[in-house]
């Protein structure tokens, strides 16, 4: 195929059990207006709901836009890369759009807003949009800036994968072509994508909600997260702090403050949730812990110590 009939869009779209919301998604694709060429690859992992089914009607009526992927095994639960892997393979697009299969978009003018903008700003790696919030089917509508701006560095990394809302993304597909192993080994996609773009260039951030996205749904990853002990989310807490570690090394240290922000924020966060966690979270993270500024340390061992306190007084 000649660089000419290839999409210049390639749009990422991965679906588990979404059901209830996966035609919605596909909507939003087949909706949108461009003067270019686009395709959405479309990956069921091995879905036990109808989910490949309406994937399928989709894929029949709108062939050349929905591409999609079955699996007969489930590639998330693997842990070992394969799904990026696949989904990379599959992409061939000089942008990269996200959506993942329970979010939707809204503006059929979004692709062509954000590559409109990237074709002309070769300096920018990425271009975000800003969205609805759906938290158990209410919407929650506020921007993440009055106008449009370019995303601080300190703050993608400090903030976390929700400063930037997955389903609102373009990216430049070179953007991937030195992507480190700390980032792409890292158990969550979105977080380390939106760090390698702003420390590798700009993101541009369009005061426009053009996308939905939903938040601790019923058996989403979001959700499932926070029913899961601690302990079994270690592995994904890990890949998080390496990711960012290596980030550190890779700059440098020019980010350490926000780099160091963002671990002590995860940690505060999983002992709020419960305290009794902070016994486990220096058990693995010791080292890390040890390295806070004092000020936090002494927040965290205080934390460890009333818990120490509250059993003492119980037995």
């Amino acid at each position: 195929m000649s660089a000419s009939e290839l999409p210049l869009v390639s749009i990422k779209c991965t679906a588990y059990n979404h059901e209830p919301y996966i035609a919605h998604t596909l909507e939003g694709f087949v909706r949108q207006k461009t003067n270019f060429r686009f395709e959405a690859i479309v990956h069921d992992d091995a879905s036990t709901d109808k989910t490949a089914d309406i994937i399928r009607a989709y894929a029949a009526k709108y062939p050349d836009i929905i591409k999609p992927i079955f699996e007969t095994e489930n590639q998330y639960s693997k842990h070992d890369g394969s799904l990026r892997r696949i989904m990379d393979a599959h992409t061939r697009g000089k942008y990269v759009a996200m959506c993942e299969g329970d979010d939707y978009w809204t503006d059929p003018l979004k692709l062509q807003r954000q590559v409109g903008f990237m074709e002309k700003h070769p300096d920018y790696t990425m271009c975000c949009t800003d969205a609805i919030v759906k938290i158990e089917g209410q919407d929650f509508e506020w921007s993440r800036f009055s106008c449009d701006a370019d995303m601080p560095t300190h703050a993608v990394i400090e903030e976390g994968g929700i400063y930037i809302y997955t389903c609102s993304i373009l990216y430049r597909q070179a953007l991937l072509a030195n992507y480190p192993k700390f980032c792409a080994e890292c158990a969550i996609g979105d977080y380390p994508l939106q760090i390698w773009a702003a420390i590798n260039g700009k993101i541009r951030y369009l005061a426009k909600k053009t996308c939905v996205y939903t938040y601790m749904h019923a058996g989403s990853w979001s959700a499932r997260q926070c029913e899961m002990d601690l302990e079994k989310r270690i592995p994904r807490l890990q890949s998080e702090f390496d990711m960012l570690l290596g980030i550190n090394d890779y700059t440098a240290k020019r980010y350490n403050t926000a780099v160091m922000n963002a671990v002590t924020k995860q940690i505060f966060l999983q002992c709020a949730r419960d305290p009794r966690n902070a016994e486990i979270l220096y058990r693995h993270f010791g080292g890390i812990i040890d390295s806070f500024a004092i000020k936090e340390k002494v927040k965290f061992f205080m934390i460890m110590n009333d818990v120490n306190c509250l059993r003492a007084d119980v037995l």
